[in-house]
């Protein structure tokens, strides 16, 4: 989104214009087209593009910085063409008006007040125009994060009932073949700890769904309880977990598994309801 430079407001082009006789009076148009010159040239037009920004989160870091530039310079830069505008009308009438000045100094006048118009004109849109890319590049970016976001919900709706399905086993039948199908591999348990993160990171890019539904942290909420289990340890480690277990607390193999399980249990609700909020967010993206 770049406006080129008027070749007509630039100084020397208004010196060059200018007869001889009219550079006895002080218009005071020079200076004011060299200081537009200036502002003109220190603004990042490149930064008022939206398009392929990367990611969502660039996207609205740049249109951020962008959006302030146009409230701020570009709204400065149409104000200061206007006003030269008016000046090289006011100077357009005078020149016309003295017998003794050449046409071509109202002339060369008017080619500024014309430009200067019609470069004002060409800014003024700018943030309109801003605003309606930055909206289509963000719907591109919140459709493309939706569609991916659905998988990884309904993948996560299964691990959930593959978890909460190995904790029924392990309670009604706690034994250490029924734990160690829970806590390997990537399972239930596992799953379910990788879907808090996921509804962490992926919905705060939908922070109206998201705090419709649920404004906490998954991992500070539905996390911490479960965490151990969803660690992805390798059968050795939980061998001497359980056996560091049963000698701190003087239990047997099978009174720790019973603990576990009864622990797990425990859960149910909470991971229910994590259920509950990942099936409304599945909804809400329909």
């Amino acid at each position: 989104m770049t406006i080129q430079y008027p070749d007509r407001l630039l100084p020397k082009d208004w010196a060059k214009r200018k007869p001889v006789i009219a550079k006895t009076k002080s218009t005071g148009i020079g200076a004011r087209l060299i200081d537009l010159k200036k502002k003109h040239d220190e603004v990042d037009w490149n930064a008022f593009e939206m398009k392929n920004r990367g990611t969502l989160t660039s996207l609205e870091k740049v249109y951020e910085i962008a959006d302030k530039a146009c409230k701020t310079k570009l709204r400065t830069l149409a104000n200061d063409a206007r006003d030269i505008a008016d000046l090289a009308s006011s100077w357009v009438e005078k020149f016309t008006k003295d017998k003794l000045m050449p046409k071509a100094a109202a002339q060369a006048a008017k080619a500024v007040e014309d430009a200067a118009d019609s470069y004002r004109k060409s800014i003024v849109p700018l943030e309109s125009i801003l605003q309606k890319e930055y909206n289509e590049e963000k719907k591109h970016y919140i459709d493309k994060l939706k569609k991916d976001i659905n998988p990884v919900i309904i993948s996560g709706l299964g691990k959930i009932d593959l978890f909460l399905s190995d904790i029924a086993r392990l309670k009604s039948k706690p034994t250490k073949e029924n734990f160690m199908k829970l806590v390997l591999g990537d399972g239930g348990a596992r799953g379910y700890c990788t879907l808090c993160k996921n509804w962490d990171q992926r919905m705060k890019n939908f922070p109206d769904v998201r705090d419709g539904i649920f404004t906490g942290s998954a991992m500070s909420v539905f996390f911490p309880p479960v965490q151990e289990f969803g660690a992805g340890l390798d059968q050795d480690k939980w061998e001497k977990t359980i056996k560091e277990v049963m000698e701190k607390n003087a239990k047997s193999e099978g009174q720790v598994i019973k603990a576990y399980a009864d622990f797990l249990d425990r859960q149910v609700p909470n991971i229910r309801r994590f259920k509950g909020y990942l099936e409304a967010a599945l909804d809400a993206f329909g």
